[in-house]
């Protein structure tokens, strides 16, 4: 029998990996680790020795340069506007949308006053305003003080309380007084003068009273081109309590319409000229302002005018306080 042929590997193709060798992994027993324990010695205490100064020998002190910034110092702003102050008698000085005011008191009733500025104007009316007469000729005025202005017309209540008397021929508290000549505002104003020292009550100047009224504007009326009947007290049979209608720019109530309104100035035409600080005064007529509740609305113009003797209490004219500004220290 023959023996059985022994097998042939068959050859392995040049593109198949070779085998990988088997390496046999051997893990090693772990051995737990025995701690050493370090002992721990003190640290050596050092005492510093004592040194008393008082032996001491001190070395002089070295003043030290300064060292300065080389960035440029910024120049200080102007001072906060504090506003004006007030006249002897006022209270504090506040503000508003309108501007400065402070309020008197005296006799138990209290009236407002608006600061006006000084600044430069047209005084009168151009030729072609409806309404224009011949004694408003346009000019420049300019007012280098400032003054405080009532910002209601004098009413009948404070009007008593100053001199205890009732004048007016419509009566009520809170209606303007009227039915008073120029001589008896002067005695007014004395009177308060004499219960408010100090406080240096007065008319106005025409010019202050044409200056304030417009507040700004140059508008045949203050701040506005037309007359009616919600914006002043005029073409009626009696006036209204003061402050009944809106203000102007500057917070003054009724500078048109309802009384008529008192200056310090003797009536006289304007000139075209520019002016400085106006104040024309002699004996004759006075000058009034504002129109009042029976005029028409031509009257009551910023610019229109109107006469009257001093001494002659007219029916329907009464005034608006005004005081001196304090001068600027």
């Amino acid at each position: 029998m023959e023996p059985a042929p022994t097998p042939i590997a068959a050859p392995r193709p040049d593109n198949d990996p070779p085998a990988e060798p088997v390496v046999a992994i051997v893990t090693a027993p772990v051995v737990p680790a025995t701690p050493i324990e370090v002992p721990v010695v003190p640290a050596p205490v050092v005492t510093a020795p004592v040194v008393d100064h008082r032996d001491a020998v001190r070395l002089p002190e070295v003043p030290q340069t300064p060292v300065l910034d080389p960035r440029p110092v910024a120049a200080p702003g102007p001072a906060p506007d504090v506003g004006p102050k007030a006249p002897p008698g006022l209270g504090a000085v506040a503000s508003d949308a309108h501007g400065f005011f402070a309020d008197l008191t005296v006799a138990g009733q209290t009236q407002r006053f608006r600061y006006v500025a000084p600044g430069t104007f047209t005084m009168g009316s151009p030729d072609g305003e409806a309404g224009h007469d011949s004694d408003e000729t346009a000019h420049q005025v300019t007012l280098t003080r400032g003054f405080w202005i009532a910002d209601s017309e004098c009413t009948q209540r404070l009007w008593q309380a100053v001199l205890d008397e009732k004048p007016s021929t419509f009566l009520g508290e809170q209606l303007p007084v009227h039915k008073v000549s120029r001589d008896d505002c002067e005695r007014f104003c004395a009177r308060l003068n004499q219960l408010v020292p100090g406080i240096g009550a007065r008319l106005p100047w025409e010019a202050e009273w044409e200056y304030a009224c417009r507040a700004g504007t140059s508008d045949p009326y203050p701040g506005f081109w037309k007359l009616d009947d919600t914006r002043a007290c005029y073409g009626s049979r009696q006036p209204r309590p003061v402050k009944s209608y809106p203000c102007n720019a500057w917070g003054l109530y009724d500078v048109v319409g309802n009384v008529r309104e008192w200056c310090r100035d003797s009536y006289a035409d304007f000139a075209a000229r520019p002016a400085t600080d106006p104040h024309p005064a002699g004996k004759g007529k006075g000058v009034s302002r504002g129109g009042c509740w029976e005029d028409s609305a031509k009257s009551c113009r910023s610019a229109s005018r109107d006469q009257a003797w001093l001494e002659v209490s007219a029916p329907s004219i009464g005034l608006r306080l005004v005081l001196d500004a304090v001068p600027a220290h």
